[in-house]
């Protein structure tokens, strides 16, 4: 949910006018109201986002240093790159059921939304599809400068697969939150 919710105001007879703002050119201001949201809350949803950039940049990385032949140097930058991303994702999971099980919005809201479903399943299946890459970019990260390591072409598009999967992750997070997704 928004932290705040606007709509029209309209002068009602026998009430005091709105607070805020007058009327202009006759179109009614806006009033808000202010949802209590805690310090807490904000913290767990930033490091949520933080937690995605990190996952984006990781990804990233791991793209732009890719090769299937790389120094030891790079393999060492690849097994970092891909720490970078194995960490966000710890972040983006334990921040993503702290707002799920303590956040704005009830559990409930989320477990009848499909595409809530959907994005966790995508997110569950970009998980699976790291783990072969991390396991050859860990083996390189043992590499010795000046020795040639060699990936298979297949982690390459490996990860561009898991690009194209996890720049889905934020659409559907906004769907859901915009309150697509519901039966009925």
């Amino acid at each position: 949910m928004a932290d705040y919710i606007a709509g029209p105001v309209y002068p009602t007879p026998g009430l005091a006018p709105p607070q805020f703002g007058v009327i202009l050119w006759g179109v009614a201001p806006l009033q808000i109201h202010r949802k209590k949201i805690s310090m807490t809350t904000v913290l767990i949803n930033y490091g949520h986002y933080l937690g995605l950039a990190g996952l984006f940049a990781g990804l990233a990385l791991e793209l732009a240093l890719f090769r299937p032949r790389v120094d030891g140097a790079i393999a060492r930058r690849l097994a970092l790159a891909d720490t970078l991303y194995g960490l966000a994702a710890v972040l983006v999971l334990v921040t993503g059921l702290l707002r799920l099980f303590a956040g704005d919005k009830p559990a409930s809201y989320f477990g009848v939304n499909f595409i809530f479903h959907i994005k966790l399943t995508v997110f569950v299946v970009v998980a699976f599809m790291s783990i072969w890459p991390a396991m050859k970019f860990f083996g390189g990260g043992r590499a010795v400068d000046g020795v040639e390591h060699t990936f298979p072409s297949a982690v390459g598009i490996l990860l561009r697969i898991e690009l194209a999967l996890l720049l889905l992750i934020p659409l559907l997070g906004t769907m859901v939150a915009r309150g697509f997704g519901f039966r009925g």
